[in-house]
């Protein structure tokens, strides 16, 4: 289930969305992506919020998880501004194309919606 966010000439200019759904907690992972001449624009961390609201509410999930590589400050800030809690660090678990040693990766986690702005969402 991915989320696309176009410029107004029609251009993708990032997406975020959820995978590794497991309706039996429920929970999810959820990823994203921005082009590199879009990003600190603030599409991904308002796509983040917004999606997040979305697994919460109309999911009905009750565990969003957002994997990040350590060295990856953006990220980082993005689920730290949104609440996510850093639940863990492992090495090897996201794979770099052109890495050949195993980076570590920090997990995030929220587990409900309180605190995030509710006022420019609609469905």
């Amino acid at each position: 289930m991915s989320h696309f966010i176009f410029d107004i000439a029609g251009r993708l200019v990032a997406m975020c969305g959820f995978h590794n759904v497991d309706w039996n907690i429920p929970s999810a992972a959820m990823g994203y992506w921005s082009r590199v001449s879009e990003q600190r624009k603030g599409y991904i961390q308002e796509a983040v919020a917004a999606v997040t609201l979305y697994g919460f509410k109309q999911l009905g999930l009750r565990r969003i998880v957002l994997l990040c590589q350590d060295e990856n400050v953006a990220s980082i800030g993005v689920a730290e501004k949104l609440g996510f809690t850093l639940e863990s660090t492992a090495r090897g678990v996201l794979f770099m194309p052109g890495k050949s040693e195993l980076l570590l990766s920090r997990c995030y986690v929220r587990f409900d919606s309180t605190g995030l702005d509710q006022s420019s969402v609609s469905w």
